[in-house]
């Protein structure tokens, strides 16, 4: 069974409770709006306590409320996470030249991507795919995936 959808929260981290759930499409045209322009900006100026106030994701499924055991059912998106990239374009330029990836987009700090792939939930677990991707990246680009992207409901901050 093919489903792209995940939980959407707005309110920033406190906010537990899902505000609805989106697709790929739908989380593409946000991170791509003017709304949180304003707060981007202000986070990558230095104020970093803005951040806990950002909407967010759990891309990696739909839940009742934000923790593992409130899963109501898996996506078929998996979200990566690079952080303290030196050089973000080459890194999606070798993304893509690699596997490339659904969406990507820099993470509100601006020295992080976050890379979304579709998988196929029925082939592994939550746990299977990140050891997976951590071993593949870790071999083929010399990269790291953020740890807590084993964390199946992760958030994900726009």
């Amino acid at each position: 069974m093919k489903n792209n959808q995940f939980s959407l929260y707005k309110g920033g981290i406190k906010s537990t409770i899902p505000t609805e759930n989106i697709t790929l499409e739908q989380l593409n045209k946000l991170v791509r709006s003017t709304d949180y322009i304003e707060k981007i900006k202000a986070i990558r100026a230095g104020n970093k306590s803005i951040k806990q106030t950002l909407d967010y994701v759990t891309p990696s499924g739909c839940f009742s409320v934000r923790n593992n055991e409130a899963l109501l059912q898996r996506s078929n998106v998996f979200c990566l996470d690079f952080d303290h990239v030196n050089d973000l374009r080459e890194l999606k330029a070798n993304l893509i030249k690699q596997i490339t990836p659904t969406l990507f987009f820099e993470s509100p700090s601006g020295n992080g991507l976050k890379v979304f792939y579709c998988i196929n939930i029925e082939a592994g677990s939550h746990s299977d795919y990140f050891k997976s991707f951590q071993n593949y990246f870790r071999k083929n680009l010399k990269l790291e995936i953020d740890k807590q992207c084993s964390d199946i409901s992760r958030a994900c901050y726009l």
